[in-house]
């Protein structure tokens, strides 16, 4: 007779406390995030994604909600607690072991709000430029593998990536844009009167008119002139501290305030307004993150080190899977399926 394997069986050493299946998602989400994911841990995940589609479900739009609130860095700040109550001067497997159970304990606190914040997104991402709003405000969002271009009432246009989010207004003395989430290349009309603003995170695009690209990751902002001439600095900081930008330069602003060098680009790799992704000596992660916008089965970074692996490749949108098995031809990386997710691990 086959044994019944337990709820417990399924989750990680530590989790007894758990009671819902948004839990269970946030603590394995912290798992493969964590330092220290064995061949154990690696069999019993696979066996609770396996176990039900809503397990898949509920972990890939968990990872992608704290990716685009941030809520990641909850991590980093529980970790640091986790140090301090150790008193120890050096990050040691003490930390990564023995304290985790109390660690998990008070990250599983956030899985309510975050499931409740991940049906906000879903809500506000297809809101479109409602009917009867402000004329001087807009609103404008694409869904999951969708690519879209709208037309401003100045006549500047947008395409927007997959899963892209952006907000603004127009006064008599600017013209005003967020990106909130994703990325979005702009086509600004040249209007001297009124420059053009365009914010995301802590960065601040300032502009005349001109085509550029502008891409909200993680913890950084990427900007890239293909014509024109902008500047590119922190919002809030004084303009002697910008960036110029000529055509074919790009720049990644942190979100701790650093501003990366400014480097040349193929102007070429702009294509996805197209539905051609491309990436040059990319991280791993970078472009996993950009990939998930245009997939149904999200890909999860199962070992957190190999994100800083470099990859160069080029896919059309819609055909995603190409990049699973060419990884696995180039990296040290193995994709393993799962019910609703692929799963990367290090060979």
């Amino acid at each position: 007779m086959t044994r019944e394997i337990s709820r417990r069986e399924l989750l990680p050493v530590g989790s007894d406390a758990v009671t819902s299946l948004d839990e269970e998602a946030a603590l394995w989400l912290s798992e493969l995030h964590g330092d220290a994911f064995s061949e154990a841990d690696e069999q019993r995940f696979r066996a609770w994604i396996s176990q039900s589609d809503a397990h898949a479900s509920s972990l890939a739009r968990l990872e992608q909600s704290w990716r685009d609130l941030d809520l990641l860095l909850v991590e980093n700040a529980l970790q640091s607690e986790a140090d301090a109550d150790t008193r120890s001067t050096s990050v040691s497997a003490h930390v990564a072991n023995d304290n985790k159970p109390a660690r998990f304990g008070k990250l599983l606190k956030w899985a309510a709000p975050l499931a409740a914040a991940c049906a906000v997104i879903i809500g506000l991402m297809i809101i479109q430029n409602a009917p009867g709003s402000e004329p001087d405000r807009f609103r404008y969002a694409s869904d999951k593998g969708e690519i879209k271009t709208v037309e401003l009432a100045d006549g500047t246009q947008l395409t927007l990536g997959a899963r892209t989010t952006v907000t603004g207004s127009y006064t008599e003395g600017r013209r005003f844009l967020q990106l909130q989430q994703g990325r979005v290349f702009l086509d600004v009309v040249r209007d001297e009167d009124r420059p053009f603003i365009v914010e995301s995170d802590n960065t601040q695009v300032r502009v005349l008119g001109t085509t550029f690209d502008v891409e909200r990751g993680r913890d950084w902002v990427n900007v890239a002139l293909a014509s024109g001439r902008i500047e590119v600095g922190l919002r809030g900081k004084t303009d002697r501290e910008n960036r110029v930008l000529e055509p074919g330069q790009k720049i990644r602003v942190f979100r701790d305030g650093q501003l990366g060098d400014v480097s040349r680009f193929d102007v070429a790799s702009l294509s996805w307004r197209n539905g051609n992704l491309e990436y040059l000596n990319a991280r791993l992660s970078d472009v996993v993150f950009e990939l998930n916008r245009y997939r149904d089965v999200p890909i999860l970074l199962a070992d957190r080190d190999i994100g800083d692996l470099r990859v160069t490749f080029s896919v059309p949108s819609g055909e995603t899977d190409v990049f699973l098995k060419a990884v696995e031809e180039t990296l040290p990386v193995r994709a393993v399926e799962t019910a609703g997710a692929v799963a990367l691990y290090r060979k």
